[in-house]
């Protein structure tokens, strides 16, 4: 084998990697600013969660056959992100607001 040969095998070997490199470069780069939200839009939407829950909460209470029921009788755990603050009770979804969530931008 000629010495040209070894070296255009050994170009055509460098170039692959290289090339093989440029695109996993390219796809961690993508893949870096794809998943650059979650934890931003992860944190909203377990606000929002945690509002549907205290919701839900409030209407089992309001349900009940008990008068003395709350809220906050039917709440297992602490909430993370939503403010429980005694004056308003969520009844929907759709009525969790960015004051409910003050360690979260709600849009």
């Amino acid at each position: 084998m000629s010495a040209g040969k070894i070296v255009a095998i050994v170009l055509s070997i460098i170039v692959g990697i290289l090339g093989a490199l440029f695109l996993l470069g390219v796809l961690l780069g993508v893949g870096v600013f794809a998943t650059k939200n979650l934890t931003s839009d992860a944190s909203v939407n377990a606000c929002k969660t945690e509002g549907d829950t205290v919701a839900t909460a409030a209407a089992v209470a309001t349900a009940s056959s008990d008068p003395t029921d709350t809220a906050t009788d039917y709440l297992d755990a602490d909430l993370n992100y939503f403010q429980l603050d005694g004056q308003r009770l969520p009844s929907s979804l759709s009525e969790v607001s960015a004051a409910d969530c003050p360690s979260v931008a709600v849009p």
